[in-house]
C-alpha cells in the first residue's frame, strides 16, 4: 500500500497549556490543516467516544509536553496518559512538541512515564520557543506532518460528528493568541521545573513574571500559592489561592492547596471543607484525598477518617510512590511498624530516587526495629541521591550514635548543619552526643543554640535542665526546667509522657535541695500526666518518708515496684519501712 500525506491533526495537551494548544491549532488550520482540539471541555458523558474517535479518524497526534502537563501521567486512568496510548496503538504519526522546559529526562518526566508511555521518548520530538514560533510552526509542518503514512483512518460516527464541528467552530472563532500568553507558558513552566526542584524562591520569581504577562493565569496563581505553602508563608499562599478561584471557580487545584494553607494556619475546618470542595470538582485527583488524610492524621487525632482517606487513594492512584509513602507513614506512627516497612518498600519499588522514603524507612528500622546497620545503608542511599539534602545526614548522625561510633556521627551533624545552619534537631542531638562523651561544655552551647533557633520548644529546655542538673548547677537548672513547664502549659500538642518527666526532675532537683513540699507538688503532678511513670512514684515516695508520711510513702513504692518490677529502689525501700514498722510493733 502506498502511502499518502494527510492533513489531519489532533492536538493533545494538558488544560493548563491551552494557550499552546489553541495557538499551534490557529496556526494549523490557517495553512489547511483539519485540526481536532478539545476547546470548550467535552462532557463526560460524551467525551470518551468524542476523543477516541477523533484520534482514530486523524493520521497525525501532537502532543504537547510541559513539566506540568505530565503531573498525573502516572494516574492509570489519567485522560492525556489515555490519548497518548491510543494514539500508540492507533499507531498515529506521533509529534512530541517540547516547550522549553521539559526533558524527557528529569526525574519527575521518568516519574510520570511509566508503561507504555516510556516509549514517548523515542518518537522524533520538536523543541518549540515562543520566541521562535512561526519558525517552529513551519518546521512541524514540512518535516513532521508532510509525510506519507499507512495510516487507516476510520470516519467519524453520525453521534461524534456534529460534537467535533461545533469544537472546531468553537475554537476558530477563538482570538488569535497573544504572544505574551506564550512567554507566561514558559516562564509558568521554568516555575514548575524550580518548585520540582524545591527551589521555591525561583519558582516564584518565575510565576510573578507569568502572572505579569496573563493577569488571568489562573494555574499561575495556584502554583505562587503552592510555593509559599512550602515556605510557610501561609497568608500570602491565602491570598494567591483565592485569586485563583476568582479567575476560575472549577479550578480543583486551587481549593486543594487553599486547604493545604489552611491547614498551615491551622484553620482546620476551613481547610476541611476546602479540601472537600477539591474532591467534589474532580473526584479522581488524588491529591485532596490525600491532603484530608494527612490533617486527619497528623493534625486532629482522626484516624478512622485518615485511614479511609488514605485507602481512597490506593484505589485512586496504585502506581504512585507517595499514595505508599504517606500510608507508610501513618501505618508506623500507629505501630504498625512491620505493615509500614511493607509499603516503604513498595514505595521504593516506584522510586527508588526518591530520598525521603530511604529516610523514612531508615527513620523505622533506626528508631523502631533496632536495625542499625541496614539503617545506615538506607541514610547513605539518601545522601547517595541528594547530597545537599540536610535530614539525610542528620538521620545517619542518629545511626551513627545508635552504633557508638561518634566521631561519625558528629561529622554527620556537622554536615547537616553546614547545609541548614537553623537545623534545630542537628544541634539538639549534636548535644546529646557530646553529652555522651563528657564533653559538657560544647553539649550546652549545642543545647543553648538549638534554643535560640527555636526558643518555644520545651524539649529543648528540658535536655539542657538535665545536662545543668547532672553538672550540679542546680539553680540554673531549676531556672529551664521551668521555662520549659512554661512553655509546656502553653502548647496546645501537650504529649503527657514528655511533660510527666519534666515535672519529676524537676521535683528530684528540689528534692535534692530539701525542698520536700514542693518536690511532692511536682512528683504527683508527673504521675497523674503519666500514670505509668515508675521513677515519679519512687520518688515521691522518697518525698513523703522524708515527710514522715510512711504508709503513703509505702503505697507509692509499691505503685513504682508493680510498674516496673525490675527497679530495685522501691523494692529495698519498702522492705526498709516494712523493717521499720516491726521494730515499731516489738518495742
Amino acid at each position: 500500500m502506498t502511502g499518502r500525506v494527510e492533513k489531519t491533526v489532533f492536538i493533545s495537551y494538558r488544560r493548563t497549556n491551552l494557550p499552546w494548544a489553541l495557538a499551534i491549532f490557529q496556526n494549523l488550520k490557517s495553512e489547511g490543516y483539519d485540526v481536532f482540539l478539545d476547546y470548550l471541555s467535552i462532557p463526560s458523558g460524551d467525551f470518551e467516544s468524542t476523543i477516541i474517535q477523533n484520534i482514530k479518524a486523524r493520521a497525525h497526534f501532537v502532543v504537547i509536553l510541559t513539566p506540568s502537563a505530565l503531573e498525573r501521567c502516572n494516574e492509570p486512568g489519567d485522560w492525556l496518559r489515555r490519548e497518548i496510548e491510543t494514539a500508540m496503538n492507533e499507531k498515529r504519526n506521533i509529534v512530541p512538541l517540547m516547550l522549553e522546559s521539559f526533558e524527557f529526562s528529569s526525574p519527575s518526566t521518568a516519574k510520570a512515564l511509566t508503561g507504555k508511555l516510556e516509549n514517548l521518548k523515542k518518537y522524533n520530538g520538536l523543541r518549540i520557543h515562543s520566541e521562535y514560533f512561526f519558525e517552529s510552526m513551519n518546521r512541524l509542518r514540512e518535516r513532521y506532518l508532510n509525510i506519507a503514512l499507512d495510516a487507516v483512518l476510520h470516519p467519524l460516527s453520525e453521534t461524534v460528528k456534529p460534537i467535533t464541528d461545533e469544537y472546531k467552530v468553537a475554537a476558530s472563532e477563538a482570538s488569535p493568541v497573544e504572544k505574551d500568553y506564550l512567554v507566561a507558558q514558559e516562564w509558568y513552566e521554568r516555575g514548575n521545573v524550580s518548585l520540582d526542584l524545591d527551589k521555591y524562591e525561583e519558582a516564584i520569581s518565575c510565576f510573578k513574571q507569568a502572572v505579569r504577562l496573563n493577569p488571568t493565569f489562573a494555574e499561575a496563581y495556584v502554583h505562587w500559592g503552592a510555593s509559599l505553602n512550602e515556605l510557610k508563608q501561609y497568608e500570602e499562599a491565602e491570598i494567591c489561592h483565592r485569586k485563583a478561584i476568582s479567575l476560575n471557580p472549577l479550578l480543583a487545584p486551587a481549593y486543594s492547596n487553599l486547604g493545604t494553607a489552611l491547614r498551615g494556619m491551622k484553620r482546620y475546618e476551613d481547610a476541611e471543607s476546602y479540601y472537600r470542595k477539591a474532591i467534589e470538582l474532580d473526584p479522581s485527583h488524588p491529591y485532596p484525598y490525600t491532603n484530608l488524610a494527612l490533617m486527619f492524621h497528623e493534625n486532629l487525632e482522626r484516624y478512622d477518617e485518615a485511614e479511609m482517606m488514605y485507602k481512597k487513594v490506593l484505589v485512586l492512584n496504585p502506581v504512585d510512590s507517595d499514595t505508599y509513602y504517606n500510608w507508610a507513614n501513618y501505618l508506623q506512627d500507629i505501630g504498625k511498624y512491620e505493615d509500614a516497612e511493607i509499603n516503604y518498600r513498595k514505595a521504593l519499588e516506584l522510586n527508588a530516587m526518591d530520598p525521603d522514603i530511604y529516610n523514612n524507612l531508615g527513620a523505622l528500622l533506626n528508631d523502631q526495629l533496632k536495625r542499625y546497620t541496614h539503617a545506615e545503608t538506607l541514610f547513605r542511599k539518601a545522601i547517595e541521591i541528594k547530597p545537599s539534602k540536610a535530614t539525610s545526614h542528620h538521620n545517619l548522625g542518629i545511626s551513627l550514635m545508635k552504633q557508638k561510633r561518634f566521631v561519625e556521627a558528629e561529622a554527620s551533624f556537622r554536615k547537616a548543619i553546614e547545609i541548614n545552619p537553623s537545623y534545630v534537631s542537628a544541634y539538639s542531638n549534636l548535644g546529646d552526643l557530646f553529652e555522651n562523651q563528657k564533653r559538657y561544655k560544647d553539649a550546652e552551647a549545642a543545647y543553648r543554640k538549638a534554643i535560640e533557633l527555636e526558643p518555644s520548644d520545651y524539649d529543648l529546655y528540658y535536655n539542657l535542665g538535665n545536662l545543668l542538673s547532672n553538672r550540679k548547677r542546680y539553680a540554673d537548672a531549676e531556672s529551664i526546667y521551668r521555662k520549659s513547664i512554661e512553655l509546656r502549659e502553653l502548647s496546645p500538642a501537650r504529649n503527657n509522657v514528655s511533660d510527666s518527666y519534666t515535672y519529676c526532675n524537676l521535683g528530684i532537683l528540689l528534692q535534692g535541695r530539701k525542698c520536700h513540699a514542693d518536690a511532692e507538688i511536682l512528683f504527683h503532678k508527673a504521675v497523674e500526666l503519666d500514670p505509668s511513670n515508675a521513677t515519679a512514684y519512687c520518688h515521691l515516695g522518697d518525698t513523703l518518708r522524708s515527710l514522715k508520711r510512711n504508709d503513703e510513702a509505702e503505697k507509692c513504692y509499691r505503685e513504682a515496684i508493680r510498674l516496673d518490677k525490675s527497679h530495685e529502689h522501691p523494692h529495698s525501700k519498702a522492705f526498709i519501712l516494712q523493717n521499720s514498722k516491726r521494730r515499731l510493733l516489738r518495742g
